[in-house]
């Protein structure tokens, strides 16, 4: 195992600020994720595209070199976003929560049982 820090700049990415994420109530916060899968650019996007770049960059392997394989997640997550693949997944999933009414309120016991 080794420890290494990404420097979002070597990636060609910008550095964000903490604050610049805060999130807020539930309406202000769909919006957020709505300018996020249509592509409006920001810090919120800039983060979780560099998020799902090691996502993807672990699932894919690492190469040994930890920010030349962010920089080819970073390819990937960016196409997906900006083709609009993004904004397609997103829309399924708020339909499927709509359909699926308030959420589950039963006991953990209940819950658990066998369908």
């Amino acid at each position: 195992m080794r420890i290494e820090q990404v420097d979002p700049p070597r990636v060609g990415h910008p550095c964000g600020h903490p604050a610049d994420l805060k999130g807020g109530d539930a309406a202000a916060n769909a919006q957020v994720v709505r300018d996020l899968v249509t592509g409006k650019p920001g810090p919120v996007r800039d983060a979780v595209l560099l998020n799902a770049a090691g996502a993807v960059a672990a699932h894919r392997g690492l190469s040994g070199d930890l920010h030349a394989d962010l920089r080819d997640g970073l390819v990937a997550v960016t196409d997906a976003v900006d083709s609009g693949a993004a904004r397609g997944c997103w829309s399924v999933g708020s339909a499927w929560q709509r359909s699926c009414g308030p959420p589950n309120t039963q006991s953990s016991t209940e819950s658990n049982r066998p369908l």
